[in-house]
């Protein structure tokens, strides 16, 4: 094997050149790149570019949520350290310990009350809510008298559905008591006690209020990132995951 690489799982030796063979009936024999530490193995399919062949599931049981594509081992160690960053990021700021290290206020219009610590804030969020909509088919001879009023032979037949529509966009504030959306055409506040409901979804997230029927839907944070340290190695958009994250983290620090 030319260039030498270590394992992009465990980075604890440098991947072996082997030849395998595979099948009980059509045998045939296939090259691998093997951990001697861990056991990871990695398949080549095409030219320099590999699938993962095997690993230790009770060790690295998260590699199932990355997609085999074939890779070269250099994208294969970007996309394992980017998805642990991730992982790691995740929990970290689920647990509350890395709210003071990532503040992100860019754009918070509000007035904190006694005691209140803004965490977060953006601006350019969109703010949408499921609408129903109701569109009326005519037909035969009939012919329109008044708004919704036909006559002659002509019939209504109604069609009911509901769209998400985008109403406002504003700026998107998370304190240590509340969630407040400061928008263009109105203000929405939903404090902690009214929380009933939070997750992502798409590009956004979604959340549930007390008293309200529908949940609320906004978008657009993956405009901005989240980076840790220096390196643009350790840097991630926030998306829907982590700011829900994000939020938990506000809760159970304010919770303790």
């Amino acid at each position: 094997m030319g260039e030498k690489y270590s394992c992009p799982v465990c980075q604890n030796a440098t991947l072996e050149e082997k030849y395998v063979t595979v099948g009980s009936i059509l045998k045939r024999k296939i090259k691998i790149l093997e951990c001697p530490y861990c056991g990871t193995r990695f398949e080549k399919v095409l030219g320099n570019r590999y699938k993962l062949n095997w690993f230790n599931v009770n060790n690295y049981s998260y590699l199932a949520e990355i997609p085999n594509n074939p890779r070269n081992i250099s994208e294969w160690n970007k996309v394992i350290s980017q998805h642990l960053f991730r992982k790691i990021l995740i929990e970290s700021l689920q647990s509350g310990e890395l709210l003071d290290d990532v503040k992100l206020v860019v754009s918070a219009p509000i007035i904190p009350k006694k005691k209140e610590v803004i965490y977060l804030g953006l601006p350019n969020i969109s703010f949408y809510e499921p609408r129903r909509y109701t569109i009326r088919n005519y037909g035969g001879g009939g012919f329109r008298v008044a708004k919704g009023v036909y006559i002659g032979g002509g019939t209504s037949v109604p069609y009911k559905f509901e769209k998400i529509d985008r109403v406002d966009v504003g700026s998107f504030v998370v304190t240590n008591s509340r969630i407040v959306f400061v928008g263009q055409k109105r203000t929405l506040t939903i404090p902690y006690k009214k929380l009933v409901s939070l997750a992502p979804h798409n590009k956004g997230i979604l959340i549930g209020k007390e008293g309200r029927e529908k949940p609320l839907y906004f978008e657009g944070f993956t405009k901005f990132s989240i980076q840790l340290g220096s390196s643009e190695e350790y840097t991630t958009p926030i998306s829907g995951d982590i700011l829900v994250a994000f939020i938990q983290g506000v809760l159970n620090k304010n919770s303790q």
